[in-house]
């Protein structure tokens, strides 16, 4: 950004003595994956590219379809509400939240009351307006990663809410599903640490004798009311974890 008139084009061709083409990422990604990636059974593609903002590269005809300015792509700029598409579709919703997704995992891991209860005001901030939040919404919290297999600093977590199935999928919100099979369970209250210290409880102790292992899918807690609204460790929740025959 702070570049003034800096030649790239010709810097670089004269550098390398190979033609150069400057465009934006999103079209350099969807032009990418034309030629070496998943586009090349393609002749007509959309390739969207979502991180600190949102935006596409156009594939028509097995053509880079830019239109004027490189703009065609650039659907983030749409205004949506009060701002735009991309402000609620991408990191920047996080950073006007004043929030860090990936911050909010590690302070959660690492004890911060707060950590959980923000993610969940986050979702209920984008969620409530959408009229997604009623009496009958559960809330779940995902266990990405169970700390018997990895590093207990490395483990995530996601906050979720349910939807109707008849909601459709957006660009402005991650969708996942509760994996099918068999589930061992037990009621728990307390902070993170009480949480991961009773799964390495469970695993070390009935577990071992059940005839059981876990099972490689992702694991949850159901939450009695939402962790928006009152202090994560004050929160009776079940523990569901997944499990298949030993």
């Amino acid at each position: 950004p702070s570049w003034d008139v800096v030649p790239l084009k010709q810097l670089l061709e004269d550098h390398f003595q190979k033609p150069v083409y400057v465009n934006n990422d999103a079209n350099c990604f969807a032009i990418g994956e034309k030629y070496f990636g998943k586009g090349k059974a393609f002749r007509n593609f959309v390739g969207i590219t979502l991180g600190t903002g949102l935006g596409a590269g156009i594939i028509i005809n097995n053509h880079l379809y830019s239109g004027r300015y490189c703009g065609a792509g650039e659907f983030g700029t749409i205004v949506y509400r009060d701002k735009t598409v991309e402000a609620y579709a991408s990191g920047q919703f996080f950073k006007d939240q004043n929030l860090s997704g990936k911050d909010l995992s590690k302070k959660a891991l690492l004890g911060d009351p707060d950590a959980i209860p923000n993610a969940f005001r986050a979702l209920t901030r984008w969620a409530e307006p959408r009229g997604l939040i009623t009496g009958e919404t559960q809330f779940i919290g995902f266990l990405l990663d169970m700390p018997f297999f990895t590093d207990f600093e490395k483990c995530r977590f996601r906050a979720c809410i349910t939807v109707p199935t008849e909601i459709p999928v957006s660009r402005e919100m991650g969708f996942a599903q509760i994996p099918d099979g068999r589930y061992a369970s037990y009621s728990l209250k307390g902070t993170i640490q009480h949480v991961f210290r009773s799964l390495i409880s469970f695993r070390h102790g009935w577990l071992d004798q059940s005839g059981y292992q876990i099972a490689e899918i992702s694991g949850f807690e159901l939450y009695a009311c939402n962790p928006a609204t009152r202090p994560y460790e004050s929160i009776s929740r079940e523990i569901f974890i997944p499990v298949k025959p030993a």
